[in-house]
């Protein structure tokens, strides 16, 4: 039996943790985490020939330009989320889901 996976990436770095205002160091530290993971998630998707797709905010774009050039140079696609990561709130009124 065959048949087709499709691999996203989410790259938010600090993005995640700066939209909830946890900006201690060990909120930062987790954030930095995931820039050192990237380089390792492309050496395995190289190593097998496997593409995906990484969703990137615009504030890890401008903190991490090399890794994300990384990821686009690799031949991945890449799809832009926001500048920062917001949490969305919960529409309750039928007026905010019209306008």
């Amino acid at each position: 039996m065959s048949g087709n996976i499709c691999l996203t990436f989410d790259f938010d770095a600090i993005s995640l943790w700066l939209q909830k205002d946890m900006t201690s160091m060990s909120s930062i530290s987790r954030g930095e985490f995931g820039a050192e993971a990237v380089p390792r998630f492309l050496h395995t998707l190289k190593k097998r020939n496997l593409k995906s797709t990484w969703f990137i905010p615009g504030h890890t774009m401008e903190t991490y330009p090399k890794i994300c050039l990384d990821i686009h140079d690799d031949g991945h696609e890449i799809g832009y989320m926001v500048m920062i990561m917001r949490i969305l709130i919960c529409l309750t009124s039928r007026k905010n889901l019209i306008s």
